[in-house]
């Protein structure tokens, strides 16, 4: 519903200053009639009036007159659109419970990012205490302390054996005796490994010691076996992921505890068979 004399009026007061975007708004202070109302919200000269400080650009058109029929149109399509949104939820039930939906499902996203996920992080206290009394759920298998050393032929080879039987020798005083020149005559990676991380340290006896000399793409390839190590609890941050991840769990199960002692749940029996029936009724449908 359009107030056509209160439209005017406001007109009246809006110049050709608007052509350039240089008209002042406050000459329309106390100017609060309505000039249209959609449904049951209403809209005032000073609201339109604001709309048109903002949004007055130059070159927009050529005649205030055609200015502001420009910005009334944008106006009162764009309040039209949003009065239609905001009866969205009366209009279609649907959409109502998809918001619904939606609504709860980030209010507990935001709740189980405060309570469990972020707080796992955080709370490094907590961590430590919950580390320290699962950390036997934490544990290295056998593992081995071995280098795999990878020569260019069998002359570089026979050199790094007798650098390598003797167990001072590091990695970087081997590579360093060895890597004398540009040619990279030698690679060797060295760590801790368990069952199943690498090939070359499985095909091995897992004793302290070298190797046998295996030939794999042109190049000799041997173990050191520096140490075999006997099944140990992981250092926190060895297992802070799944430290982690177990420690989300924990917070979450607790969370929910103190939930279900704080309030009462109650299964409306009758809602909940209905839904078991629709639930078997779609599975027969898709088998």
């Amino acid at each position: 519903k359009e107030h056509v004399s209160s439209k005017r009026e406001l007109y009246r007061k809006i110049d050709d200053s608007a052509l350039k975007g240089k008209w002042d708004v406050t000459v329309t202070n106390g100017m609060d009639k309505p000039i249209f109302e959609i449904g049951d919200v209403s809209y005032t000269q000073h609201d339109f009036a604001q709309y048109v400080n903002k949004n007055q650009v130059k070159r927009l058109a050529k005649s205030v007159d055609v200015l502001l029929k420009i910005l009334y149109k944008r106006y009162v399509d764009k309040k039209c659109m949003e009065y239609e949104e905001s009866q969205l939820e009366d209009k279609y039930p649907d959409f109502k419970t998809l918001m619904k939906e939606y609504w709860d499902g980030i209010l507990l996203f935001e709740l189980t990012d405060q309570k469990v996920w972020t707080m796992a992080v955080k709370d490094t206290t907590g961590l430590r205490s919950f580390y320290k009394e699962k950390k036997g759920n934490y544990m290295w298998p056998h593992r081995v302390d071995a280098m795999i050393i990878t020569c260019k032929n069998e002359e570089v080879a026979k050199k790094t054996r007798k650098l390598a039987k003797k167990s001072k020798n590091s990695r970087k005083i081997i590579l360093e005796k060895i890597n004398t020149d540009k040619d990279n005559n030698l690679n060797i990676q060295q760590g801790k490994f368990v069952k199943g991380d690498n090939a070359n340290v499985d095909a091995v006896a897992w004793e302290k010691g070298l190797s046998e000399n295996v030939e794999k793409n042109g190049k000799i390839v041997f173990v050191r076996i520096n140490a075999v190590l006997e099944p140990q609890v992981k250092s926190l941050n060895e297992s802070r992921g799944l430290v982690i991840a177990d420690y989300q769990n924990y917070l979450e199960e607790k969370w929910i505890k103190g939930l279900r002692e704080k309030y009462k749940v109650e299964v409306k029996k009758e809602v909940f068979s209905v839904l078991l029936k629709e639930s078997e009724s779609e599975q027969n449908e898709k088998n």
